[in-house]
């Protein structure tokens, strides 16, 4: 006994003061404390657990694999001896599951995992909740959980770990020795919720509570190290998602103070050394000073030579450094650094198990390199194969972030498209394309998240209409339609599906229908849900949320509630006839959109565009007409998009207001409108100037425009040819009326219902002549005196009365609506976007996570309702388009800011033509509209060109 005590207190000594000889000298004594004792012994098993403990705190310090080998076999020994003792058995199994963990780490084995999980978990079955160690053991837990996200990348893991990880720091007393490990871990868990989630909420609570935790460390402890570069990465992370350079500033001045109080040798000085290559790295991206990078290299290739051959982190340390030599080549050109970048990928690539997450990114890394390569022609043509078949094989790695997998798609695509458009898997490339996009806006985030998301990943959203291109070449018309509607609205197409009417499916389970009903109410409430700010307190060193603390429970519900959903809705597509239960829709249930009147779809991509026309079901022959319009192309729709946007400045064009006007101004317009019609509107409707004649009846054809990317910002309703002085000018709406949508399903609703007119619809009217901060707006309360002329008894809601709440209620109970106040597209933050009330804003996200039982008919007299965000052209995130998620059938919206006086005289027009049926809406404002141009004159295009009708 005296030599097993004698031997702990040298290790604890070693533990505290990191002295490599009381490590050797506890190790000879316990070893000696063991042979000397028999399994029989009453002691033999503690002495067993002190023994292998030692061992693997001497592995910890120096990577040397015959320990931990030696470790994991004497604390087997020692659990297998404690039968008999539940609280001995729980300690010798948490040992265990330390030891198998730290092999693990080295080595990734599966097994070593799983087994320290379950010696973990059988740890804390037979340790009571008042135990002094149960702390510690929930801490053991946490750790291994870490490790099996980093393998499965499984959200739900993370979450488990934050609230096991917040149980132990709670019974952790203020000036426990173990509470800045603590702190760290959970410091850790919110990271890498955030590498997942990419929620700010969940890296600024990482660097609070990493923080707290650095500060509770002792200036001695051996902990002050690891746990700097856990705070450091934090902050390296928080720079690459808001580029505020303060942050990475800090990351690199933390890290070189963490690599100082790590000593030499030391293995987990090479994780403060990676952490300080890839800070300095990043930090040459805005400060271009080359210093950095060459600093990076040398740093990351001192971090490379601590580890041992097979240690889990060589292969990012190795990747790391190839980055860092990427960056080197761009800026120098030295094509040795970019060989040896290639060399580099490889190497880590061989060091990383099949279908490990970490895979993916490792093989796009080496695609990106070996691009470079090719495009500085330092490899051949033929070799180009090979990185395309790379990116193919990083986009396959199923559990590698999703983000990199369409990115290593969208790279392979372009290869492929041009250099082997022979390439055998080419379709394939486009459908895995169409599968990864649902899970890149998963149900579990917010929907701000989910925007951001798609806006973060824009440039690679391309291939959306690459694809579509593609199918169109291809001669298979039926799929173009399909992909052009699978790729846009995806966020809106959630919101539908979640409020999708379960009737066929209660007839045949009706328990089912039902749970998946609540699932659905709950997670559409909880999706639009505005976060709460966050808030982190400490008391007496001890971290305690405050608002965070119901956000944190709100959101692993959230989450708990997108699992629950998706394996319902799994378990509904088992169900003979409901296989395509909530599937995106075919061809043939798409093309019911053009029921009464022609949809033009425009696709655009750099090197073409082209127009499919689905005409009326109505008509005998219902077909897809293909429109080449050789002489659009992306560039070109971006100059018209700029120009135009040009044109608005200089009108000076913000609010609802007045403008000013020019030669320069309309010349501007003239040009923009000529070159719509010219290039896209006139040759559509020449080529199916037939089917116009048919559907016509006693008045002009209708026909509605879906736009994609830059075309979406576009007034195809008024293009034309406007030269004063030239005979032949014709204009789109002396042969058709127009309307927009922002995709096929906002159709559907309308296109597959009989819609009975409302006899006397409920009017309600949101008007605010005067809003705080805001331009005054007489013409609202024109707009107003026009409505009671036409509607005896509207609700109307203005000034102080016109409140979020009480204007939200009125819309439960009105069919139309009509606001006349101020409105604005938020550029930012697009679901920030709002009407602007007394007393605050109505805004988009508010509208949209709502859905009006009696909605019907409604007119945005305010700025900008229609105008979109140019960073989500797919997605129409605007109040007009809001407004039909809703459940508005047709809605008058405007793409840019209107003349206050104009209000009132395309109201007059337009209730006195839709004469309370709404189903004429799209006729009703092409006469409003025409009213005011010839009031204003058709070179006042500011004025009456941004009314526009959506819905049908």
């Amino acid at each position: 006994m005296c030599l097993n005590l004698f031997g702990g207190a040298l290790h604890a000594r070693f533990d505290a003061l990191g002295d490599d000889r009381d490590a050797e000298a506890a190790l000879d004594v316990l070893r000696y404390a063991v042979f000397l004792t028999s399994d029989g012994n009453i002691h033999a098993g503690g002495y067993l657990n002190n023994f292998g403990h030692a061992l693997h705190s001497r592995f910890v310090r120096f990577g040397e694999l015959q320990d931990i080998h030696e470790a994991i076999s004497t604390l087997r020994r020692a659990v297998a001896i404690s039968h008999s003792d539940p609280p001995t058995k729980a300690m010798f199994l948490s040992s265990l599951g330390l030891s198998l963990q730290s092999r693990h780490d080295v080595l990734l084995g599966v097994e070593d995992l799983n087994g320290a999980l379950a010696a973990h978990e059988e740890a804390l079955q037979l340790t009571p909740d008042n135990h002094p160690s149960k702390a510690a053991r929930l801490s053991a837990f946490v750790a291994s959980l870490h490790h099996r996200f980093n393998l499965r990348n499984d959200i739900r893991i993370i979450d488990l770990a934050i609230r096991l990880q917040q149980q132990a720091i709670d019974l952790t007393p203020p000036n426990d020795v173990s509470l800045p490990t603590r702190l760290c871990s959970l410091g850790l868990a919110l990271f890498r919720r955030f590498d997942r989630l990419k929620e700010i909420s969940d890296i600024d609570a990482s660097i609070a509570v990493l923080e707290q935790a650095v500060n509770a460390c002792l200036e001695t402890s051996p902990e002050k190290g690891p746990t700097m570069c856990n705070l450091a990465n934090s902050f390296f992370y928080r720079y690459r998602r808001t580029f505020n350079s303060a942050d990475a500033d800090a990351a690199v001045q933390i890290y070189r103070r963490a690599v100082d109080l790590i000593p030499e040798g030391h293995i987990f000085r090479a994780g403060g050394l990676m952490g300080l290559g890839n800070a300095l790295n990043q930090r040459f991206k805005s400060s271009k000073e080359p210093a950095d990078l060459d600093e990076a290299a040398d740093t990351l290739r001192k971090a490379i030579l601590l580890l041992p051959e097979k240690h889990s982190k060589k292969p990012a340390c190795t990747t790391n450094l190839a980055i860092v030599l990427q960056s080197r080549f761009i800026r120098s050109g030295e094509r040795h650094d970019i060989d040896k970048a290639v060399d580099l990928l490889r190497q880590a690539i061989s060091l990383v198990p099949p279908f490990h997450p970490e895979r993916t990114a490792l093989l796009f890394t080496l695609g990106e390199s070996l691009r470079l390569q090719y495009y500085n022609r330092l490899i051949t043509e033929d070799q180009a194969l090979e990185i395309a078949n790379i990116f193919l094989d990083a986009a396959k790695q199923d559990t590698g972030d999703v983000r990199v997998r369409i990115k290593a798609l969208v790279y392979c695509s372009t290869i492929v498209d041009t250099l082997f458009p022979d390439f055998p898997a080419r379709e394939g490339l486009y459908e895995m394309f169409f599968q990864l996009l649902p899970r890149l806006v998963w149900l579990g985030a917010k929907l701000r998240r989910r925007f951001d998301e798609l806006s973060e990943l824009r440039s690679s959203l391309s291939m959306l209409s690459s694809a579509v291109a593609f199918a169109i070449s291809s001669g298979n018309l039926p799929l173009a339609v399909e992909w052009f509607e699978h790729g846009r609205g995806l966020v809106y197409g959630q919101i539908l599906a979640l409020r999708t009417q379960l009737d066929d499916l209660r007839t045949v389970n009706l328990e089912l229908a039902d749970e998946l009903q609540e699932v659905s109410a709950q997670l559409a409430s909880l999706s639009s849900s505005s976060d709460s700010e966050l808030s982190i307190t400490s008391s007496a060193a001890v971290l305690s949320y405050s608002a965070h603390s119901t956000q944190e429970r709100q959101g692993q519900v959230h989450r708990q509630l997108a699992d629950a959903y998706y394996s319902l809705v799994q378990k509904a597509r088992s169900i003979a006839g409901f296989e395509d239960f909530l599937r995106p829709r075919r061809f043939n249930q798409l093309q019911n959109a053009s029921r009464a009147s022609p949809i033009i779809l425009l696709n655009l991509t750099s090197d073409r565009c082209d127009a499919l026309v689905l005409t009326p079901t109505r008509l005998a022959g219902a077909d897809i007409v293909h429109v080449p319009l050789p002489l659009m192309n992306l560039s070109v729709a971006k100059n018209m998009r700029k120009a135009l946007v040009t044109a608005l400045q200089e009108y000076g064009i913000s609010a609802r207001g007045s403008v000013r006007s020019g030669a320069r101004q309309i010349d501007n317009m003239r040009t923009v409108l000529r070159l719509l019609w010219q290039r896209i509107v006139q040759p559509i409707l020449s080529a199916i100037e037939g089917i116009l004649y048919d559907v016509a009846t006693d008045s002009l054809p209708h026909v509605t425009w879906c736009a994609m990317g830059p075309l979406a910002f576009l007034p195809f309703h008024a293009a034309g040819i406007y030269a004063p002085n030239d005979s032949y000018s014709p204009k789109v709406f002396d042969f058709v009326i127009s309307s927009y949508t922002p995709n096929l399903t906002a159709l559907l609703k309308t296109s597959l219902q009989k819609i009975v007119p409302i006899v006397r619809p409920r009017v309600l009217v949101i008007s605010q002549s005067a809003t705080p901060g805001q331009a005054p707006l007489p013409g609202a309360a024109r707009e107003v005196a026009v409505l009671e002329r036409h509607f005896p008894d509207p609700i109307h809601l203005s000034g102080g009365s016109a409140t979020r709440e009480r204007v939200l209620q009125a819309m439960d109970d009105a069919e139309w609506i009509h606001f006349a106040c101020h409105a604005v597209q938020n550029t930012e933050e697009p679901t920030h976007s709002a009407f602007l009330l007394q007393d605050s804003k109505l805004s988009l996200l508010d509208i949209m996570s709502r859905s009006f039982t009696h909605a019907d008919f409604a007119v945005l007299s305010a700025c900008q309702t229609a105008t979109g965000s140019s960073l989500l052209p797919e997605e129409a995130v605007h109040l007009a388009a809001g407004m039909l998620i809703a459940g508005y059938r047709n809605v008058v919206g405007t793409m840019w800011s209107i003349i206050d006086e104009d209000g009132p005289t395309l109201t007059e027009s337009l209730y006195a033509t839709l004469n309370g049926d709404s189903r004429k809406t799209a006729y009703a404002l092409h006469s409003a509209v025409g009213t005011l141009r010839e009031k204003v004159g058709e070179d006042a295009f500011t004025r009456w060109v941004p009314f526009i009708h959506l819905g049908g």
